[in-house]
Parts: structure tokens; C-alpha cells; sequence
């Protein structure tokens, strides 16, 4: 996928646009005692306390669908996918690969969904939105994945190519 020679280091001082916007981005997060009070809530607390902030068109896109805790999660996957199409857009060639890199550990994470839900006959459907729609695998071709007869014959070299 990416044929280009990189430098052995990539020092962000090389792009400082990106990292300023990623700076940004960082100073949106939650704070240390925002974190401990959300600890002490409940599944619609936290949901009601995270659409005060950045999450609120998440929030109430996903409340048709979720509620409590399966919510925050999605409304949270939902902005962090945002957030790393957003980084992507603004970045060169090199921090792409760095993202690319990064962005491996969730195709992992959705074959071994994918192997889990064949494992105890799960539902497409149920499977489907679990997927995270990120990484360097395609939802279409983790779903063709899910479509083989047993788990022995899902080859995850097939998805990826």
C-alpha cells in the first residue's frame, strides 16, 4: 500500500499544521476530574453529561438506537472515527502511514469480533454493529468474512488484499 522510503524517525516538528490541529483536538478531551465524576455515573448519566460537550450530535443521532452504557460507547467510536477521517484529510504521506499503522489494531479487533460472533452463531445484523467501521479492513469484506461456512475457513489474508 504505501511503496514511498520514509524517514527513519518522523519528528512532528515537520508538519506543524497537523500538530497544531491535533493539539487542539487534545485540548477537547476530558480533564483528570471530569473523568473521576464520570466514573460515579450511571450508563444515561454519562450519557446526558457527554452531550453537554463534543458528543451531543452523537448523543442524540445514536438515542434512537441505544441507551446507557451501549450508547456513550457508540456515540464515542462515532467521534473517534470522526476525529482520525478528520486527521487523515489534514495529513501528509507520512503521518497517513503513521495512522495506517495505528489504525491495524482495529482490524484486528473486528476479526476477532467477527470470529466471536461465528463462534456462538451470532446474528448478522448483531455482528454488523459491532463492527467499527475503521482500519485497514473494509466493513464490506469483514461481512464476507462472516458469510464462510465455518470459522476454520475465515482467512483474514483474503480481506485484507
Amino acid at each position: 500500500m504505501f511503496k514511498e522510503k520514509y524517514p527513519p524517525k518522523i519528528h512532528v516538528s515537520f508538519y506543524p499544521y497537523t500538530y497544531v490541529r491535533v493539539m487542539a483536538m487534545k485540548g477537547k478531551l476530558y480533564k483528570k476530574q471530569d473523568y473521576n465524576k464520570i466514573l460515579k455515573m450511571q450508563g444515561n448519566e454519562i450519557a446526558k453529561y457527554i452531550e453537554e460537550g463534543e458528543y451531543k450530535d452523537d448523543i442524540n443521532e445514536l438515542a434512537k438506537e441505544y441507551e446507557g452504557y451501549e450508547l456513550v460507547e457508540q456515540a464515542l467510536y462515532t467521534n473517534f472515527i470522526r476525529s482520525i477521517q478528520k486527521l487523515e484529510r489534514i495529513s501528509s504521506k507520512e503521518l497517513k502511514y503513521l495512522l495506517h499503522v495505528y489504525l491495524k489494531k482495529f482490524g484486528v479487533y473486528n476479526l476477532k469480533t467477527i470470529i466471536r460472533a461465528k463462534a456462538v452463531n451470532q446474528q448478522r445484523a448483531e455482528t454488523e454493529k459491532m463492527l467499527l467501521p475503521i482500519g485497514v479492513i473494509s466493513k464490506e469484506k469483514l461481512l464476507n468474512l462472516f458469510e464462510e461456512e465455518s470459522i476454520a475457513k475465515i482467512q483474514p489474508t483474503k480481506a485484507v488484499v
